[in-house]
């Protein structure tokens, strides 16, 4: 087994026609990976990935550039990483043309990477999340922000893949934000905690789709999905399970909406023979709780540390990649404590 781990970064954006700073928007999403020293890989517009040499010495960090490829350009905006076959999928946006692309890579122990493959995709991938059974086949669900959709890719072995599915979307109408839900945007694809479903926010929609999928072609299959408030776009997700036992009843879903600028938790059922997944709302709050919402406000991301169990949404700003203590407090990650629901 190799030592240390590898640190993805990516840039993901919101593409509009008005957009809520004047610039592309970017959160942060990390990831582990063993390889043979530490690494920190980043994505970024400028249509790079850049892996950094981690070192720590008397409790700071330093990063060094050790690697960088443009195999992944124009537009990297979300890295994949495949922990235990060593491998990076890498999402271009396409952000000024018709298609976006997936691209893979095997990751070596100094941290650079060799590109095996890149398709054409449907426009604006933003998202990916690897699906299957471990041991056997396996593919990667991609959510299509500009292109209003989600593809599946069967994983091929040694970083190869081919398309399996792609399952456009519509509206009828826009969405109460009409600006930025002109169409549906699907934003993120992640899996529940058992592995047998992908959920799909989508912010034009107001919807959270959810997938199961057939075990042998790994086709998605479309069932009934979470209805989010409308208006509230949205963005991205992640569960919670306060005793980290899977189908003991204590299982939370909780879904930050950018256009409303909130975070609502829901406890989560399994529903039989498959049949997807029951929501119940718990709570809603804006992302600042109690404090006034500032204008403008967007949050990107959210996360939960196991350690302290906190839910860390991560604000919108151009600015972002600045000085962490440069930021007014509006732009600060937020936390806020996690809590089971009252028996």
């Amino acid at each position: 087994m190799l030592a240390q781990s590898i640190l993805a970064f990516a840039a993901a954006a919101t593409v509009s026609a008005t957009n809520l700073f004047g610039e592309l928007q970017e959160t942060i999403r990390i990831w582990e990976i063993p390889v043979a020293n530490s690494f920190v890989t980043v994505s970024d517009y400028g249509g790079n990935i850049t892996t950094f040499s981690l070192t720590a010495s008397n409790g700071t960090y330093n990063l060094s550039k050790a690697f960088q490829t443009t195999d992944c350009a124009p537009n990297p905006s979300w890295l994949t990483v495949d922990i235990d076959r060593g491998l990076l999928f890498c999402m271009n946006e396409g952000l000024d043309s018709i298609n976006g692309s997936l691209s893979s890579f095997t990751i070596n122990h100094d941290g650079s990477l060799n590109h095996v493959k890149n398709e054409t995709t449907i426009s604006g991938p933003v998202n990916g999340v690897i699906y299957g059974n471990a041991a056997g086949q396996r593919a990667i669900a991609l959510a299509h922000y500009t292109g209003s959709a989600v593809s599946s890719w069967l994983l091929q072995g040694s970083g190869k893949f081919e398309l399996n599915q792609n399952i456009p979307y519509t509206l009828a109408q826009p969405g109460p934000n009409a600006a930025r839900q002109d169409a549906p945007h699907e934003h993120e694809a992640i899996t529940d905690p058992t592995g047998q479903y992908i959920l799909v926010p989508d912010l034009g929609a107001d919807l959270v789709r959810v997938y199961s999928w057939d075990e042998t072609t790994l086709m998605l299959k479309e069932l009934s999905p979470l209805q989010a408030a409308a208006g509230s776009g949205p963005r991205h997700a992640v569960f919670w399970n306060p005793y980290a036992v899977i189908g003991s009843g204590e299982t939370y879903f909780y879904l930050v909406s950018e256009l409303s600028s909130t975070v609502t938790s829901y406890t989560v059922t399994y529903l039989p023979n498959g049949g997807g997944l029951n929501f119940t709302e718990v709570f809603t709050s804006t992302t600042y709780g109690l404090l006034n919402l500032p204008e403008g406000n967007a949050p990107a991301e959210i996360h939960v540390t196991v350690r302290v169990l906190r839910a860390t949404l991560h604000e919108q700003s151009a600015n972002y990649f600045a000085a962490r203590q440069s930021l007014p407090h509006h732009l600060q990650p937020q936390q806020h404590l996690l809590q089971p629901a009252p028996v």
